[in-house]
């Protein structure tokens, strides 16, 4: 069983904006740069015949080069918050191609989770942290802002869990033209 999603990678230039949002936030456990991805949708535990078939089925996933920028931060988990990200601007080229992963997973029958498409940037997961502690975070870096990156491919990762934290490798390359 392979543990996959389709994702982009944030370029290397943005991690030291990104890094400079970590700060001493009690029960945060903070990202490690080569970690940071948008994921496009996330496929779960899949066979490695399902593996195959559904990189069969991203190849003719089809969508344009993007531009794309990040813009704000926030949390996960309303009341009981589990995770800090940086928002990636609104992008309807992007909800396109995330929709283009999503159909092909629903084409092999692979349960999807349900809700709406929240593009970001995960850079830490919280346990214990309380409510207001992770809204003066958000409030603190509301005007995080990165500079516009090009995006001409996405792919599909391998997701391992390790000591300090997952693991991605990269599957598969989709061009985007």
């Amino acid at each position: 069983m392979l543990r996959l999603f389709a994702g982009i990678p944030i370029p290397e230039d943005l991690w030291d904006g990104l890094d400079e949002l970590a700060e001493d936030l009690p029960g945060a456990r903070w990202r490690l740069p080569e970690q940071y991805h948008i994921t496009l949708c996330f496929f779960g535990e899949i066979s490695h015949a399902e593996a195959r078939d559904l990189d069969s089925l991203l190849i003719g996933v089809r969508a344009p080069p993007l531009n794309l920028q990040l813009e704000g931060a926030g949390w996960f988990g309303k009341r009981n918050p589990d995770s800090l990200h940086a928002r990636v601007k609104e992008n309807e080229a992007l909800r396109e191609l995330a929709s283009g992963c999503e159909r092909a997973a629903r084409r092999l029958g692979i349960a999807i989770e349900r809700g709406p498409f929240v593009p970001h940037v995960t850079l830490a997961y919280l346990a214990g942290t309380e409510l207001a502690d992770a809204r003066g975070w958000a409030e603190q870096n509301h005007d995080y802002g990165s500079d516009v990156f090009r995006v001409e491919a996405f792919h599909l990762y391998s997701s391992r869990p390790g000591k300090s934290g997952s693991h991605y490798a990269v599957e598969a390359d989709y061009e985007l033209v």
